[in-house]
């Protein structure tokens, strides 16, 4: 016995609307093609099927038993067949795999836990590997896919998606003002002990503006130099010397009154937060981390 070909599923399409709309020339528009084309849908149809399904004539036409039988049937298998598409194309939009994640220590316990939670729980095949430090990591050495950076950026061939920005203040303990005037202008701290943040990659000056103008303070030798604000805090808070902070770290012991701000009508330079990826290189689930943070954050400096 002859296979029979499988049913044609664009000429069963046609025929439902044919005999759904009355007319050849209806179902033509339906579908969104020729006339003729319909008629060939159905001609194909009949053909592989061995049995007429519609009685034609000039003027009118007439859906037979075979054909009524049938359209009942071609409703159900191309239901069928769109809820197959659709659960596929929902599969494929899935994300799934890992990302690697790489974020300033201080920043990322502040920030990035809600957002990550957030997303982590909107995409559950998705593995989040974090690694929150105060080493800038290289995206190809380390393997990292993303990687947040506070403060200018060098040239290089990584992607960058902008984030927001971070205000500054500069913090000393009230213990410390005690003991010494507090400065009156920006360049004075030079002078001064000062608790600095330090990395190989980034510039000792601090800048300010104010009404009167912008100053650049170029910072030399220090009696703290840390990669970690946190570190920096718990001097400053001690009395140990001058820090310029994050606001969002210093917030807590500035509300509570064991750290004071120094030179308020002077502003710090904020510093910009970058997430950077590897241009070209970004998959769908990196893409979508990219604009989940990015949407999180709003482009609102934390304070």
């Amino acid at each position: 016995m002859r296979n029979k070909p499988p049913l044609d599923l664009t000429a069963l399409a046609t025929f439902v609307e044919v005999v759904t709309r009355g007319s050849f020339s209806a179902g033509a528009r339906a579908r969104g093609i020729p006339r003729p084309t319909a008629t060939r849908h159905v001609n194909i149809l009949e053909r592989d099927l061995g049995v007429r399904l519609i009685e034609r004539t000039t003027r009118s036409m007439r859906v037979t038993d075979a054909g009524a039988d049938l359209v009942e049937r071609a409703r159900r298998i191309l239901d069928d067949a769109k809820a197959a598409r659709d659960a596929l194309a929902e599969r494929q939009q899935r994300l799934s795999g890992r990302i690697r994640i790489s974020a300033p220590i201080e920043y990322g316990m502040r920030f990035l836990e809600p957002v990550l939670v957030a997303f982590a729980r909107a995409h559950p095949e998705v593995r989040l590997s974090v690694e929150l430090a105060a080493r800038q990591v290289d995206l190809v050495e380390d393997g990292c896919d993303v990687a947040l950076r506070i403060g200018p950026l060098r040239d290089s061939s990584d992607g960058a998606r902008r984030l927001g920005v971070v205000p500054f203040a500069i913090c000393a303990a009230p213990a410390l003002l005690a003991r010494e005037r507090p400065p009156r202008r920006p360049e004075e701290l030079a002078t001064r002990r000062l608790l600095v943040f330090d990395t190989a990659s980034r510039k000792r000056v601090w800048s300010f503006s104010s009404s009167r103008g912008t100053i650049d303070v170029a910072v030399g030798s220090a009696v703290l130099e840390a990669n970690s604000y946190a570190l920096l805090l718990a001097g400053a808070t001690s009395g140990l010397g001058f820090a310029r902070l994050p606001r969002f770290l210093a917030a807590p012991a500035l509300e509570a009154g064991t750290l004071l701000e120094v030179l308020p009508g002077w502003r710090c330079a904020e510093l910009p937060v970058h997430a950077l990826f590897r241009r070209g290189m970004a998959t769908a689930r990196v893409r979508a981390l990219l604009s989940h943070v990015a949407a999180a954050l709003d482009d609102r400096a934390p304070g």
